[in-house]
């Protein structure tokens, strides 16, 4: 695409890994296991001052299956080093549940009340 084009030239050669300067990546491209850019995330550690949680959907399962959301496994959703971890039932497409926006809320409370 011409924004990639752009982004590639505007940056030192190494700058970008293979896959994004040949392309830039679709959402069905990211839903890989060895996703560059998923795998490149996974790999950055954040800043002491940012505060990270997790919200991960679970699913009820049968007791031979991973937890998961129906579609990515509760030890893939972890994030090393989160703030706070809350696990809901619910399957993957879950923003409009309850239980997420009652977290999402505490988290947004939470935060404003944090001096800075």
């Amino acid at each position: 695409s011409d924004m990639g084009n752009r982004l590639v030239a505007a940056n030192p050669p190494g700058f970008f890994r293979e896959p994004f300067r040949t392309g830039l990546p679709t959402s069905i491209d990211e839903l890989g296991w060895d996703s560059p850019i998923l795998t490149a995330l996974s790999e950055i550690s954040h800043p002491p001052a940012l505060k990270v949680h997790s919200i991960i959907a679970v699913r009820p399962s049968l007791l031979d299956q991973r937890p998961s959301d129906g579609m990515v496994s509760v030890e893939s959703a972890r994030v090393a080093g989160s703030d706070s971890e809350t696990l809901i039932h619910a399957a993957h497409l879950c923003q409009d549940n309850p239980e997420v926006i009652a977290e999402v809320l505490r988290i947004l409370r939470e935060e404003a009340t944090v001096d800075r």
